[in-house]
This record gives structure tokens, sequence and C-alpha cells, in this order.
């Protein structure tokens, strides 16, 4: 339910009580909030400035429904299975509770695929504090 239509029901109070007893994804904030600013001539997406933001603030986050794809290109680096070369993300997609990743490998001989399926939240990172 979106807050909207939970403030029709609740007050601001009960809400904020309500969540502080439950994890709220600080990237999912990030992205809505980089979403709706709509940068003009940023070469980044939303999403990779909501990681810049997140990332800065050195708290912990997990991957939102269509984020993965960011996070996997950033964070998560394959070898290749039979050159043990370096792979590139060459796509991503999915939906609802699944998403999947695919790499290539580099070597133009080898040219090795490897997937990586998970759920939409399968990508968490939490820094040392």
């Amino acid at each position: 339910m979106k807050l909207s239509a939970l403030k029709k029901l609740f007050s601001s109070v009960q809400i904020e009580r309500a969540l502080e007893f439950h994890e709220v994804n600080p990237l999912m904030v990030a992205e809505n909030i980089e979403f709706e600013r709509k940068e003009r001539g940023s070469t980044k997406t939303f999403r990779d400035r909501a990681l810049d933001f997140i990332l800065k603030q050195k708290v912990p986050f997990t991957t939102t429904g269509n984020g993965p794809y960011e996070c996997f290109q950033r964070f998560v680096k394959v070898s290749c299975p039979h050159c043990d070369g370096t792979t590139k993300v060459t796509q991503g997609g999915g939906s609802g509770s699944s998403y999947s990743v695919q790499y290539r490998c580099e070597n133009t001989e080898c040219g090795t695929e490897v997937s990586i399926h998970t759920g939409f939240d399968g990508l968490s990172v939490r820094p040392k504090e």
C-alpha cells in the first residue's frame, strides 16, 4: 500500500510508530527521490545516482525490484569458468520476485555466458560500522 493511501487510514504519528519496528530499505527511498528529481543532462540513471548516494552514506541496503542490474554490474565480478577471463554484464531482467543477470566472457575466442538467478532482493550490502 502506498503511503498516501495509509495516510487516509492512519495519522502520521501512527504510521511513524509502526515504521519504527520495521526495516525500510534506504535504496528504495533514494531511488524514488532520484526518479522524481529527473536530473537533466546526467549520464547516470536514477538508480545509479541513488546507489551513489547510499554508498556515500555507508548504510546497509538490499537491491530493489528493478535495481539488481546496476548492483550486479557494479559489485559482482564473475570469472569465466572456462578460461578464467573477465566477464561483463550483458543483460538483466525479471519480474516480481525473481531476477536474472547474464555475463559474457570478454575473451572473444571463448564467449562463455554465465547467468545468475536470484530474488529481486538477492543482493544485500552491509558496510563495516
